[in-house]
């Protein structure tokens, strides 16, 4: 490969965005800092990895309104957590009013149907030889989670127990995290709090390999580099952040698929 070619790889970042969409936002209850709190702040500029991979897809939806990393069949009032929520995963209602079956249907063809219709022509079209679904993940667990109020590792990757991807690549990932990010091995965790959410299950190896990346929040929402009033990240540590996952997702690609 040469070396100003980029690297046949997909970043999927569904959890980023912070805005509502139209056909919901005269019913929502929450404030801002509420979806603030929901999302994966600042993902969509820590894993920008445009100028690296051939390919990369985010949204500017917030996942409290629509959530791409569960399943179409995941509803309330079944599953308050699904793709569609009632509530946030600090426990706080989100609408006024329920959805009606129409919004919710509008919701998931319009938001929800695209994305994964682009991870799979990309995976399946394109000659992509792996797939990262990429996150951030709150200082402790939070109330909607299977560890609640439990401190997290700065970093979780999974692959859903061997079935994403082989169990080779996360030892190999997890190095080059530790090493890039000057982090003790121990603070890198597989397979724990997260095995993996819908998109790194549902693509994982149909056809080709996912693993989900998980980074803590604390690495920059914390108050030496976070104006929470503002809800700004001084850009320097954003910059940071990205230099990092740029050089740990190279890294990884050239020591695995060489």
């Amino acid at each position: 490969m040469k070396n100003n070619e980029k690297l046949p790889i997909l970043v999927s970042v569904p959890h980023g965005g912070d805005k509502a969409p139209l056909e919901v936002k005269n019913n929502i209850k929450l404030s801002y800092q509420d979806i603030f709190d929901d999302i994966d702040p600042y993902t969509k500029v820590i894993y920008d990895l445009k100028n690296l991979v051939k390919y990369q897809i985010s949204t500017d939806i917030a996942r409290t309104f629509i959530d791409l990393n569960r399943s179409r069949n995941e509803l309330p009032p079944e599953n308050p957590d699904g793709v569609i929520k009632t509530v946030t995963c600090y426990n706080n209602q989100i609408y006024y009013e329920n959805l009606n079956s129409k919004i919710i249907n509008t919701l998931i063809n319009k938001y929800y149907i695209p994305y994964h219709n682009k991870i799979n022509e990309i995976c399946n079209n394109k000659k992509t030889e792996i797939a990262f679904d990429c996150h951030s993940m709150a200082e402790t667990g939070p109330d909607f989670s299977l560890n609640p109020g439990e401190p997290r590792p700065l970093f979780c990757i999974s692959n859903n127990l061997g079935k994403t991807c082989p169990d080779s690549y996360l030892e190999e990932l997890s190095k080059i995290i530790a090493k890039i990010f000057s982090f003790d091995s121990v603070d890198i965790t597989v397979n724990q709090p997260f095995k993996g959410g819908f998109i790194a299950r549902y693509w994982g190896n149909n056809p080709i390999p996912w693993i989900q990346i998980e980074i803590n929040r604390k690495l920059y929402l914390n108050d030496q580099y976070f104006d929470s009033s503002a809800k700004t990240v001084k850009p320097e540590r954003l910059k940071y952040l990205n230099k990092k996952m740029n050089e740990v997702i190279k890294n990884f690609y050239y020591m695995v698929f060489g």
